[in-house]
């Protein structure tokens, strides 16, 4: 079943975004499997959100504990900020 992902990150900005998609060969040129949608926007005080639709929970989390958790380690070598992640069950989803 299809997942949302919504993950905030506050204390730093779209510049750590940036880095951690460009550490990881960016989304748009090499997306992680079962990612069907992913956006990112800056939040109005300092952070960011990104919102991501995978396939599956499970592939939300191989991306999580593989792809992304390297890449931020890399994007931000002094410490990650535990960002506030919801996941919801998807009962529809509809791609144009």
């Amino acid at each position: 079943m299809a997942v949302a992902v919504l993950v905030e990150v506050e204390g730093t900005g779209l510049e750590t975004y940036d880095a951690a998609n460009a550490a990881m060969g960016g989304l748009s040129e090499n997306p992680p499997e079962g990612l069907l949608v992913h956006m990112a926007a800056a939040r109005e005080s300092e952070g960011y959100f990104v919102f991501n639709v995978f396939d599956s929970l499970a592939a939300w989390e191989s991306f999580r504990d593989g792809r992304r958790a390297a890449a931020l380690r890399e994007a931000m070598p002094d410490g990650v900020p535990a960002p506030k992640i919801s996941i919801w069950e998807l009962h529809s989803f509809v791609s144009f």
